[in-house]
């Protein structure tokens, strides 16, 4: 059985005041590996002088983030994410090729500023599961009733309430988007032994979810330094990591696969290589 994490984050590049991109992201990883997983994700926060327990965040500045700290009274730990925050992502990204994950994420760039907020949101997680969709069937997941898969989402943003849930049932029995009726190439989730709901959890409550939000903050920055080419020296330390962990073409193709980002023309595989043409990696590209 594979258990997914994934994360939501939003772009701002354009200066507006609005963001540009919706972006979900996150990982899979063998059920069975899960507890150790955990285990490892506690070890290195107590390396750093965390507990294990202590949450952490792309951003430290997170609103959430600072408020659990102070409810707890441990500000003197979350001063302390500042200090290590740097040093502490960099061992926690590696354990997703430690332990095999699959990353993936997809991204939604809003074209018109009369389109809700909401809906980019729910569209961005729609594009999500058709590319989870089409990752177990290129697996041939879908042959074993004992590879299933359970898809676990931070708690969703404001004005959101069950609609991802809605979005997910009808991918889950009908294989078709929800709103554009569009079939997915897959098939229903269901052919693949999906669990027939989709569950929600709280980043701060959450190890694996913390990992989750680390690789949607990698993605974050990514897509900012494509559109506007800035922080290319943090994008490349931390985008190298997860490179050879996306989902991928047999060929190695990440961009349509484990990265897709609607709406916009980006070149996202002469990006990739331009990222990693200084740094050894796993992924090859035509």
């Amino acid at each position: 059985m594979f258990i997914g994490f994934f994360d939501d984050t939003e772009v701002l590049a354009s200066g507006k005041i609005e963001p540009d991109v919706y972006v979900f992201g996150g990982y899979f990883i063998l059920q069975s590996q899960l507890e150790k997983f955990q285990r490892r994700i506690f070890q290195i926060k107590e390396e750093y002088g965390l507990k294990g327990h202590f949450p952490i965040k792309w951003n430290w500045k997170a609103s959430e983030l600072k408020c659990f700290y102070e409810e707890q009274r441990l500000l003197e730990n979350y001063n302390k994410l500042f200090k290590i925050g740097n040093q502490i992502r960099r061992p926690l990204l590696q354990l997703l090729k430690e332990f095999h994950a699959i990353v993936m994420a997809c991204g939604l760039y809003r074209q018109a500023q009369t389109t809700k907020h909401v809906d980019c949101y729910r569209w961005a997680f729609e594009n999500l599961l058709q590319r989870i969709g089409m990752m177990a069937k290129s697996h041939n997941i879908g042959s074993s009733s004992e590879n299933n898969f359970i898809i676990v989402v931070d708690w969703p943003q404001g004005g959101v309430n069950k609609r991802l849930f809605d979005i997910y049932m009808s991918g889950y029995h009908e294989g078709k988007a929800m709103d554009s009726n569009q079939a997915y190439f897959s098939g229903p989730l269901s052919t693949y032994h999906f669990v027939d709901s989709l569950f929600h959890s709280s980043t701060i409550h959450c190890s694996s979810l913390q990992v989750a939000d680390l690789v949607a903050g990698v993605l974050k920055d990514f897509i900012r330094w494509c559109i506007k080419d800035d922080h290319a020296q943090r994008v490349r330390e931390y985008f190298s990591i997860l490179s050879s962990c996306f989902y991928s073409s047999d060929k190695g193709v990440i961009n349509g696969y484990g990265l897709k980002i609607s709406g916009i023309n980006i070149d996202l595989d002469g990006k990739i290589l331009e990222l990693l043409k200084t740094e050894e990696s796993e992924v090859v590209h035509e």
